[in-house]
């Protein structure tokens, strides 16, 4: 096991495993869609948005 002064840099997945954005991603979007005049619902575009994010891992 390497010495802790040995280690130059932790990487974690933070988003969605350490932490979580409030407000949502779908929330943000909805909000931003609504400002332009599209209606939009969180939940949808929250969906959108994890299905795009995991095909670009």
């Amino acid at each position: 096991m390497p010495k802790l002064c040995d280690v130059k840099a932790v990487c974690l997945d933070a988003v969605g495993t350490v932490m979580a954005p409030h407000p949502s991603v779908g929330q943000v979007y909805a909000s931003v869609a609504a400002e332009w005049g599209y209606e939009a619902s969180p939940a949808s575009l929250e969906a959108a948005f994890r299905a795009v994010y995991k095909e670009r891992l």
